[in-house]
């Protein structure tokens, strides 16, 4: 039962994480392309 708790704790973070992550690299690529914006 412990395994199994940990196995889909597991999964649920890797999902989380990778939705995060695709968050985060959105934020920073808009961010540059603002920060280059304001440049030119």
């Amino acid at each position: 039962m412990k395994r199994q708790l940990a196995v889909s704790k597991v999964a649920f973070l890797n999902r989380e994480g990778s939705v995060w992550y695709r968050m985060k690299v959105h934020a920073n690529s808009t961010t540059k392309f603002r920060d280059m914006n304001d440049i030119s």
